[in-house]
């Protein structure tokens, strides 16, 4: 099975791309990747590319796109809205929620909150995200879309 990489910009077929150095280290690292082994770009909007690899050394991994699909999102997206978690459990519960292919995701203050969210996710949830998408092979990453509702906004019957 070729590993899974994130890029922001898919290239378009036999364009070249240098992956952000994270990636280019996870793949060399991880996955051993070697000039000539294959792999799946992904930039977590729902298009894929099937690549080549040029390239790569501590500071730049270049990449040479050989097919590129597109998916729909699914027709009846999948919202989660809950309080923060306190600790770990928040990276627990973006990890799963990712994984069954959650499309969003709302942190509420509610009245009880322990945890306040603020007004922009933190980056280590978006790198959670984006961890968990490429191990489950999900097209579309759900931090993309992370909404702020207060517990005065919403009404329970």
């Amino acid at each position: 099975r070729s590993p899974w990489l994130f890029i922001e910009s898919l290239p378009g077929v036999n364009e070249t791309a240098v992956l952000p150095a994270e990636e280019g280290r996870h793949g060399g690292r991880s996955h051993r990747l070697r000039p000539g082994d294959t792999l799946i770009l992904t930039d977590g909007r729902g298009r894929i590319a099937h690549a080549e690899l040029l390239s790569g050394d501590r500071r730049e991994t270049r990449v040479r796109v050989a097919e590129l699909h597109e998916f729909e999102p699914p027709p009846s997206p999948l919202h989660l809205a809950t309080a923060i978690p306190k600790g770990e459990r928040m990276s627990t519960l973006l990890a799963m929620t990712t994984q069954l292919g959650v499309a969003s995701y709302t942190p509420l203050h509610c009245e009880r909150s322990v945890v306040i969210p603020h007004p922009d996710p933190p980056p280590r949830w978006d790198r959670i995200v984006r961890e968990n998408a490429k191990q489950e092979f999900v097209f579309f990453k759900s931090v993309d879309k992370v909404h702020f509702v207060f517990s005065t906004q919403l009404s329970f019957h």
